[in-house]
């Protein structure tokens, strides 16, 4: 098993959803009333700017990368 495989099946989920989107210019989303829901993204192509509430600092993420926001961001 990989590593993040092995990591998942320690959270036992009981459930998941699958979307994607697709999205140019400047834009933001944000995330409300989803504190139970573990997040997992990946970056496809391009690039974007990462923040997260708390956390002083943005990240830049560019394809290829890959992140987890836990429950509660």
């Amino acid at each position: 098993m990989d590593p993040l495989s092995d990591v998942l099946s320690l959270l036992k989920p009981r459930s998941y959803v699958s979307a994607g989107f697709d999205a140019g210019g400047n834009w933001s989303i944000q995330f409300s009333d989803q504190h139970e829901l573990i997040k997992c993204y990946a970056v496809v192509s391009g690039g974007c700017w990462l923040s997260v509430e708390g956390v002083a600092d943005a990240v830049r993420l560019e394809k290829g990368d890959c992140f987890v926001l836990p429950s509660g961001r």
